[in-house]
């Protein structure tokens, strides 16, 4: 099977019902790394998930991906309730910050160099 047609199917998975499947599937998603730039909308409705681990793959699914792509949906991720997310949100951005280049929001933050 062809990356993309894996993409298909794992974004299909990132809707099913058993939170196991779920949260494999981002991780495939994270595997693929740009491959996967097609799922970023179904790895964005993930951040919402019931299940925390799946919440998290998807932040980790994210961050495979072109981190100048993602600095919307990872914005958006630092608001979740979730301090898992958070913490892997602000990890992420730490890890990238480099990659984001000078026009990056998200690195600025002092909040996020400080690990608050």
């Amino acid at each position: 099977m062809d990356a993309k047609a894996r993409v298909g199917v794992l974004i299909e998975q990132l809707s099913d019902a058993d939170p196991t499947v779920r949260r494999e599937a981002a991780e495939g998603l994270a595997e693929l790394r740009d491959e996967a730039s097609d799922a970023l909308d179904a790895l964005i409705v993930a951040l919402d998930d019931p299940d925390g681990e799946v919440r998290v793959a998807a932040v980790h699914a994210i961050g495979a991906l072109d981190p100048r792509e993602t600095e919307d949906a990872l914005n958006w991720a630092l608001a979740s309730e979730d301090y898992r997310v958070q913490l892997a949100v602000h990890s992420l951005i730490q890890g990238t910050a480099k990659l984001r280049g000078p026009d990056s929001t998200l690195w600025r933050d002092p909040a996020i160099g400080l690990g608050e």
